[in-house]
C-alpha cells in the first residue's frame, strides 16, 4: 500500500480527495484495488465500506471507462461483491 500511495500522490494527484474522510489509501480500502480480492481479504480482514471506499470505487469505474483494454468494471465489481 505504501508504494501505491506514493505513486498516486506523485502521478495522480487529481484523484486524491480534498476531503479527509475520502482518503482511500489505507490498507483495508486496498481490497477494492486488489487483483485477487479473496487473498487480500484473508490478509487484511474485512474491507472498509465507507465514503472513502465509495470514492475509490468511483475512481476505478472512471478509469475503466477510459481504459477499455484493461480489466473490465464487471471483473472489478465481481471481486467487490465477495465482501
Amino acid at each position: 500500500m505504501v508504494d501505491l500511495k506514493r505513486h498516486v500522490s506523485e502521478c495522480h494527484v487529481r484523484v486524491i480527495a480534498d476531503d479527509e474522510r475520502l482518503h482511500f489509501l489505507r490498507e483495508r480500502c486496498g481490497f477494492f484495488l486488489a487483483i485477487n480480492p479473496d487473498d487480500c481479504k484473508r490478509a487484511i480482514g474485512t474491507p472498509e465500506e465507507d465514503p472513502a471506499s465509495d470514492y475509490l470505487k468511483d475512481a476505478v469505474r472512471g478509469w475503466c471507462a477510459k481504459n477499455p483494454k484493461g480489466r473490465s468494471i464487471t471483473e472489478w465489481e465481481k471481486g467487490w461483491r465477495s465482501v
